[in-house]
């Protein structure tokens, strides 16, 4: 019944997304880990899956671009938001190669089989720039067994697999240069933060 529930309230933006405020204490998390690794640096920013677009703010117009499969979403942000975004595969982005400088994947991975996560970072790869950055914030298992929401959150979560960090650490080494990784949580939900160079040719 709850699982029916969280899928129904998936289906709505504007729901989904309020309930995610108030899980996630208005993503002040995500908003100071994006501040603190990309500042003013980003150059022109590819935010993939970008959702209901909920950390464009913190990019100028020109130089961000959000994409996402669910165009209801897309529709959403971009009419909330003023911004480029655009109903596109994860698995095959139509941009042009070395096109960005900076990318973001935020809570995107544990919806996704290790194949399709291959893939997804095979085509952020070829889309980033030469030592351009690559930033991940994914969901992480929650250990404080205090934290009783984040545990129920994550046991009803639309995502079914939750990995630990050295999963990512591992993935991630085979495309990029993982410079560091750390946890950070953002209200009741626990993430892991990594933050990638695109090194190898």
């Amino acid at each position: 019944m709850l699982r029916w529930f969280i899928e129904l309230v998936g289906k709505n933006p504007f729901i989904f997304n309020t309930a995610r405020r108030m899980f996630e204490a208005n993503f002040s998390g995500e908003k100071k880990v994006i501040q603190e690794e990309l500042g003013n640096t980003y150059g022109k920013i590819l935010d993939v899956p970008c959702g209901t677009g909920e950390f464009s703010f913190l990019f100028k117009k020109i130089d961000y671009v959000g994409v996402d499969l669910d165009k209801t979403y897309v529709d959403y942000a971009t009419k909330k938001h003023h911004k480029t975004f655009m109903v596109m595969d994860a698995t095959k982005l139509n941009f042009q190669d070395h096109s960005f400088d900076s990318v973001l994947v935020i809570g995107f991975f544990h919806h996704l089989s290790e194949e399709q996560i291959d893939s997804v970072l095979g085509e952020v790869k070829r889309v980033l720039k030469k030592d351009g950055k690559f930033l991940l914030i994914e969901d992480a298992p929650v250990k404080n067994k205090l934290n009783f929401i984040g545990r129920l959150g994550q046991k009803y979560d639309r995502g079914a697999t939750i990995r630990e960090a050295k999963f990512y650490i591992d993935k991630l080494n085979k495309f990029f240069e993982v410079k560091r990784d750390y946890p950070m949580r953002s209200g009741f939900w626990q993430y892991h933060v990594f933050v990638g160079v695109n090194k190898n040719f």
